[in-house]
């Protein structure tokens, strides 16, 4: 990206703006995938703290283990 000689010189031009404009956009949505992303990262660390049959097919085959009195 060739932004520099602008900031050099103290001005700004039409291009040099919507240059600026389009990183601001993309960097807002890499910004909103990696949310997606820690979000789906968030969900996998619950469910293997906390695993259920519903995520777990290893304790759904199982059979159901006696709960010690």
């Amino acid at each position: 990206m060739q932004l520099l000689p602008c900031v050099d010189r103290g001005e700004s031009t039409p291009e040099s703006f919507a240059l600026l404009l389009a990183e601001r956009d993309r960097i807002t949505a890499q910004l909103a995938e990696l949310e997606a992303v820690r979000g789906r990262l968030e969900q996998v660390i619950a469910i293997t703290e906390h695993p259920t049959a519903e995520h777990c097919p290893a304790l759904r085959d199982r059979p159901a283990e006696p709960v010690a009195a």
